[in-house]
């Protein structure tokens, strides 16, 4: 049986006058060095054309268990001295950690839609609206001109906790996490594409606001990634 991958998501900003230094670190150091962790496959890195936040960076893993993995978490506390300089300088450093239930990922879009958004509280609602998404609206969007890869990505709090803990001890102003979200990630080789998918998905999907639950949509375009 294949495995089901696991995606880290981390949402940045920061403050003007540390905006370059950040990118720097991002882009000369940290996405190389995770993408080069044991259980990592590829990470990448976008910038807002709408939506926050302004920075997000994907990091895929061959497994979801990698994200919990003694030797995961000992790369989390294991950081160089550029890695502590630049922690605080952000105002914003939300992680997600996600195993992805329904992965139709290829290659790599220059374009990125995120929607974001609470799972439904009952079992059977979180079965339904995951078929949904798989069955319905991914064949759907793929058939669009421009749409390379759909994934949904449900974040497993456990895990998530276990390296935030790691990061704060570390200087991150990581929040504790306690809600279970989804996120929806459509990539293509345009802004205006995605961002059409995601609409269709906020607009078709069954129930995904019901009990005054929330979302947030938000399109990037693609910065840096490794391997490249």
């Amino acid at each position: 049986m294949a495995q089901t991958r696991g995606m880290l998501v981390s949402m940045t900003e920061t403050l003007p006058e540390d905006e370059e230094e950040t990118n720097e670190w991002f882009h000369r150091e940290h996405i190389d060095l995770r993408a080069q962790t044991d259980g990592f496959i590829r990470a990448r890195r976008y910038i807002s054309v709408e939506g926050s936040p302004k920075y997000i960076a994907t990091y895929e893993t061959v497994s979801d268990s990698v994200l919990s993995s003694e030797a995961y978490l000992q790369a989390v506390g294991n950081q160089s001295e550029w890695t502590l300089k630049v922690l605080p300088m952000f105002t914003m450093l939300q992680r997600l950690t996600l195993k992805l239930t329904v992965d139709r990922l290829q290659g790599g879009g220059g374009a990125l839609t995120v929607v974001r958004f609470q799972a439904p509280e009952k079992e059977d609602d979180q079965a339904s609206l995951r078929n949904w998404i798989a069955d319905d609206f991914v064949p759907a969007a793929l058939s669009k001109p421009g749409i390379t890869g759909v994934c949904l990505g449900e974040n497993m709090l456990e895990a998530a906790n276990a390296t935030g803990e790691v990061a704060r001890a570390i200087g991150g102003d990581v929040p504790v996490t306690e809600v279970e979200e989804w996120l929806v990630f459509v990539e293509g080789v345009d802004t205006t594409v995605t961002a059409s998918a995601g609409e269709a998905l906020v607009s078709g999907a069954p129930d995904l606001l019901d009990s005054g639950a929330t979302y947030v949509k938000s399109t990037f375009q693609y910065l840096y990634g490794y391997p490249g």
